[in-house]
């Protein structure tokens, strides 16, 4: 097309990209600290370069020498393949094994390209040897990988009940089909444009299925939040999108805990900060499954005693064990003003102190 040797398939697949590039930033606009925003982003720009640069790429009408040309057009192919198990691995929270990290797989396949593919190709000059040679190890470690991350998804698939979750594990194991077919397409069909990019694009539409249930599914979460939340203006509370997403797990997953569900899927988080802010915005929700999702004797104790949303806060993390100072310093506050809230908490609670507050709700959570 257009005097290039971009299929029309491929250039269906540009458009589209291009498309979603710019969708996407304008919703990365709205919330630029999310890094799940940027990782699809970048999806999308690795897909995007990938479709045109082995579209376009090799061409003899080009000025310069092919098998630079073929470099060129493979090195963005290995790139965009290892950041696309990148993102696969962290959109779906799995930890690979070491030798699959995504830092390894790119550190042997530079290898493996360097020496079964451009040697080769330069002292033959014959494409399909060097070609043949250096996709066996990618084929290699695309089933290991799959091996790796089909085990947490099926596991994973099995025990939920949430559809949503069901629906983006779905997509992430047609993605992993799509990125191990990719190596072995091109063995078997060689430079086949329509059905290389064909393959290898249906992983990309099959995760930006994912990303769009995941943008459906916070609104619901901003929906719900939006007409449950009954707070005055001063008490106000910022929730971002990971926050968002934990309440609604928290909703709709009935077989699981609240720690279970924190550990699970969002394990980089201080988990006690997160969980005593958590309480707050969860004390808005008049919503008794809620109640019963999170610990609800103890939240259900703070609503008795009349805590208010900041009590809640700091009375959660003084039965972490945190420290006064500790807790000053998460909550952004001076040691003075935690220990006035501290003092309003065991006047609420009839304790004298700190080790006495945090036997009684250990004693209350344990009874029944």
């Amino acid at each position: 097309m257009f005097g290039t040797q971009i299929h029309p398939i491929t250039f269906f697949f540009i458009l589209l990209q291009i498309t979603i590039s710019f969708l996407s930033f304008f919703n990365w606009l709205r919330n630029p600290k999310e890094k799940d925003r940027v990782r699809y982003i970048f999806v999308v720009i690795s897909f995007l370069a990938y479709n045109i640069t082995s579209g376009i790429i090799p061409d003899e009408n080009l000025h310069f020498n092919r098998i630079a040309q073929d470099i060129i057009a493979y090195t963005v192919g290995i790139s965009c393949a290892v950041y696309f198990l990148y993102y696969l691995y962290k959109d779906f929270k799995i930890k690979p094994v070491k030798f699959l990290s995504a830092n390894t797989v790119l550190a042997i396949l530079g290898l493996d390209f360097l020496f079964l593919f451009i040697i080769p190709y330069i002292i033959t000059y014959n494409l399909n040897i060097s070609r043949n040679l250096f996709l066996i190890i990618p084929i290699l470690i695309c089933f290991a990988a799959l091996s790796n991350i089909n085990y947490y998804l099926y596991n994973d698939f099995s025990k939920e009940q949430n559809w949503y979750y069901k629906a983006r594990i779905f997509c992430g194991a047609f993605a992993m089909l799509s990125l191990i077919s990719f190596p072995l397409t091109i063995i078997i069909f060689g430079d086949n444009q329509p059905i290389e990019h064909t393959v290898f694009n249906l992983g990309f539409i099959s995760v930006s299925i994912s990303y769009i249930l995941k943008i459906r599914y916070l609104t619901d979460i901003n929906a719900r939040i939006k007409k449950q939340m009954n707070s005055s203006a001063k008490d106000k509370i910022h929730i971002n999108d990971k926050e968002k997403e934990i309440i609604y797990l928290i909703l709709t997953n009935p077989n699981k805990t609240y720690d279970e569900l924190v550990e699970k899927y969002f394990s980089e988080n201080n988990l006690q900060l997160l969980k005593s802010k958590l309480y707050k915005v969860l004390n808005h929700l008049d919503d008794d499954e809620v109640l019963h999702k999170i610990e609800y004797k103890i939240l259900q104790q703070f609503k008795n005693y009349q805590f208010s949303n900041r009590e809640i806060e700091v009375a959660t993390l003084i039965l972490n064990y945190t420290k006064y100072k500790d807790i000053a310093n998460k909550m952004s506050v001076t040691e003075k003003t935690i220990s006035k809230h501290a003092s309003n908490i065991f006047k609420k609670t009839e304790v004298k102190n700190k080790t006495e507050f945090i036997e009684l709700f250990k004693m209350s959570h344990t009874q029944t």
